[in-house]
């Protein structure tokens, strides 16, 4: 009696689809992954932008208040009162491509949160809300406390 060494087809097409099926776990892990520090990131980036603007303020830096000014993909720390597009004191802050601003819920319904000198405290509490934009359903919220306190959820 002959005996044959190697493999069949049958044993080579199931070690294929083990390997594929291993892949495509591995591969769906990591992109949920990267969704979250997208995320994770953006949120980062906005809330310590906000943290900022109350420090400058609090500490009185050049005599005057600070605040930040969101649209869609953009936050912009900008000096005094007011927003004023192409200020040269202003520090733009892009977020992630894959990310987007896509609710700013304020009081006073503006896009601007302006910190009180000494104080630290806003009249521009809410919270903003920074999705995916693959995935609307996918976010995380900062939110802007009357007393100046901003927390990421």
């Amino acid at each position: 009696m002959q005996t044959k060494k190697g493999f069949s087809l049958f044993e080579m097409l199931l070690s294929i689809a083990i390997i594929v099926a291993v892949l495509f776990v591995v591969i769906s892990l990591f992109s949920n992954y990267n969704k979250k520090q997208v995320l994770d990131n953006s949120s980062e980036k906005i809330s310590s932008l906000l943290k900022e603007a109350r420090s400058l303020t609090i500490s009185s830096k050049g005599d005057s208040s600070y605040g930040v000014h969101f649209e869609q993909g953009v936050a912009v720390l900008f000096k005094g009162t007011t927003y004023v597009s192409g200020d040269s004191n202003n520090k733009i802050n892009q977020i992630d491509q894959k990310a987007l601003i896509s609710s700013i819920n304020l009081n006073g319904n503006g896009n601007n949160v302006v910190f009180q000198r000494l104080t630290g405290k806003t009249d521009h509490y809410g919270t903003i809300k920074i999705s995916l934009v693959s995935n609307p359903l996918n976010f995380k919220i900062v939110s802007i406390y009357q007393t100046g306190v901003v927390e990421k959820n």
